[in-house]
Parts: C-alpha cells; structure tokens; sequence
C-alpha cells in the first residue's frame, strides 16, 4: 500500500503535537505537513483522503486540546500566510493570525476587523467557529468562504451559506475545509483602528490569563449566562487536577502549571462540567476541541 510519505515527501513522522499547540500538550502525530501555500494544503488533505487516514487541520493551535496518546492521522499545520486587499473588501488564507490581519487591515486605513486582535487563533479555525471578542464576530465581517469540500472540490459560500451561530458554523458539521476567508470592512477615520487595537489589546491583557499555557476559553456560554461567571460563583477558581488548573485570574480559562498531562485538562473539564450542572442545571458545552481521545475518555464531556 502506498504510504502518506510516498505522496507527501515533506511530512515528519512521530512529531510531538505539545510543540503545535498552546497548550504545550498533546502526543505524537502518525504525520505531520507544514504547507505554506493554499495548493500545498489541498494536495496534502487529497493525499490522507485518498488513503482514508484520519485528519486534524491545525492553525495556530488555540483551541484544541490533543491526547496524550497523540492523533492516529495526519495533521496538517496551516502556514499560508497570503492577504489581498481589493478596495474594502480583505482575502486571507486560512493560517493567517487574527491578530495580524487586524493590524494589517488597520495599517491600511480599514476598519470593522479591530475586535480580532482579541482572538488568538487563524481566519480558518476563527472562521469554523464564529469566534468572537467584544461582542463582535466572524460573521459580522465575513463575506465569501473559499472550501475544499469533501470530494475535493474548491468551492465559494456566502456569508448566508455558513449557517453561523454562537461559536457554530456549517463547518463544524461537515468534512469541507476553510482555504480563505473574504472579509468585507469599511474605510477607518483618522485614528479610530489603532485607538480600538490598543484598548482591545490592552483588555485583553487585563483580563484573560497568558501566565501559563491554556486553550482560552474551555466552555461556550450558555444563554443568558456567562460560564466563567458560574464557575468562579461557584468557588472553583484554584481547583487542580495533576498540574491543570482552573485560572485564579479567569474561571473559563483551564491553565497548565508545566506538569500536566491532556489527561489532567479533560478530567478537570469534566469535573467542573459536573458541578455546574448539579448546581445550575446547565450543561456547558467546551469551547475546545478534543483530539485523538477515545470515546471512554470522551464520556462525561458531552
């Protein structure tokens, strides 16, 4: 049988997955690609297809929590970095940083895409699941989605198409890929883009937790609730499970002490899951993605 490394010389074998997320956590890849180009990435997901191997598409590596088993697959790590600006509308390839297209954008005297700078991961992992900050998001801004779909045909969607929700896209339910995202913004008055990047920036900073490693948020907020609010009401700031913990300074942010293991972050995902519904009722849904765990492990986290 014709191997992955046969059709796609440029992957690595065995590589640690801790070293291509924000967690710092996550075990071994059967392979992993690194594509710089849109092209590269298709070539790399019709090969695995083709071969019926399992995938897992990587961006920044923000919000997703891998096993520390690793993923049985391939994983193909997103480094295409291309922004096109015709007039206000911006195209960016999925492995651009949120961040970085907001300065872009704002450099070149646009605006409406000044919320990003508060969203650590790239255009297609932001786009997949309607992140947001500041009470913006995505699909506020969002115009056409350029995807490979699951029979290997590069296709555009409308905004429309997307079927956006709370942190939900088409995206989530289905095997189609983000290649590139088209965001359609407005010409900024003199100073308003760097005046919001620097106040979003700087709240940013005040408020959430960068002093360990951690995914950003691990629960979606529940209707008319907020899930850091019900969890630090709950007193379960400071809880640990091995050196996972839940953030002193942000209850819905689950922070690595440098001794954890992903096993520690899912039971305490669990945990804390738990206690919320026996409490209030609600079930909170993660806001993280779960990689290479087994169904077993998946119990208890919905």
């Amino acid at each position: 049988m014709t191997s992955y490394l046969q059709v796609v010389p440029s992957a690595k074998e065995g590589v640690p997955l801790s070293a291509h997320t924000t967690y710092r956590l996550g075990g071994p890849a059967d392979f992993l690609v690194e594509v710089k180009t849109t092209d590269e990435f298709v070539q790399a997901v019709i090969a695995a297809r083709h071969l019926g191997l399992p995938l897992l598409i990587l961006g920044h590596g923000s919000n997703i929590l891998v096993a520390d088993v690793g993923f049985r697959g391939v994983v193909v790590k997103l480094k295409a970095q291309s922004i096109v600006q015709n007039g206000n509308s911006v195209t960016a390839d999925a492995g651009v940083s949120m961040g970085r297209l907001a300065h872009w954008a704002v450099d070149r005297g646009l605006a409406g895409i000044e919320f990003a700078v508060g969203i650590p991961g790239t255009v297609g992992g932001s786009v997949r699941g309607n992140a947001g900050c500041f009470g913006a998001e995505i699909k506020d801004v969002v115009s056409v989605v350029e995807i490979l779909t699951s029979k290997n045909e590069r296709r555009t969607l409308a905004n429309a198409n997307c079927a956006f929700g709370y942190r939900d896209s088409l995206f989530k339910h289905s095997d189609s890929l983000i290649l590139n995202a088209t965001f359609t913004l407005h010409d900024a008055e003199a100073g308003e883009g760097k005046e919001l990047l620097q106040q979003w920036g700087k709240k940013r900073l005040e408020e959430q937790d960068f002093s360990k490693p951690s995914s950003g948020c691990a629960f979606k907020n529940p209707p008319g609730n907020a899930a850091g609010k019900m969890i630090d009401d709950l007193g379960l700031k400071g809880l640990k499970i091995g050196g996972a913990q839940v953030s002193e300074r942000h209850a819905n942010f689950l922070i690595h002490d440098g001794s954890a293991k992903a096993a520690d972050v899912l039971e305490l995902l669990k945990q804390v899951r738990s206690k919320v519904k026996d409490r209030y009722g609600i079930e909170l849904e993660p806001e993280i993605m779960l990689a290479g765990f087994s169904e077993e492990e998946l119990k208890g986290i919905g």
